[in-house]
């Protein structure tokens, strides 16, 4: 079911799976950063209401690069409450290596480090893990 919806993303929450996943759209090319910012807070917003065990963040469009100021603000403001919520996260990966390298860095901040995170091209490989049936911790 879509929960949320903007020219940057889609927010989707799965019941039966406990999933939610989060589409970036190829619009956020264009991303100021403050936009990017309520992005994230959105996603707060709706991670903290449905309380997933499992997301799906799909950054396959992605183009953003997140500077490391950025990167601090993710891990103060995002990171230090969803860890208390989530179990834990998979990454659709971006074909550009700037925007691989960007996302990468930004989960190894303190706080967001705690979570259990991998990154993956394949969709199905990432939400088997999600859901721990893809053998690898």
């Amino acid at each position: 079911m879509k929960v949320y919806s903007s020219i940057y993303s889609e927010f989707y929450y799965y019941q039966e799976e406990n999933l939610f996943k989060h589409n970036w759209l190829s619009t956020s090319e264009n991303f100021l950063e403050e936009e990017f910012k309520t992005e994230m807070m959105n996603y707060l917003e709706e991670v903290k209401k449905y309380k997933p065990s499992f997301v799906l963040i799909n950054a396959q469009k992605l183009q953003f690069v997140v500077r490391s100021e950025l990167k601090a603000w993710i891990d103060n403001n995002i990171a230090i409450q969803v860890n208390k919520i989530l179990i834990r996260i998979a990454f659709l990966m971006p074909s550009a290596l700037i925007s691989q390298l960007s996302i990468e860095q930004a989960m190894e901040a303190r706080e967001s480090a705690k979570l259990r995170v991998r990154f993956f091209k394949d969709e199905n490989l990432a939400i088997n893990w999600l859901k721990n049936t893809y053998g690898g911790k």
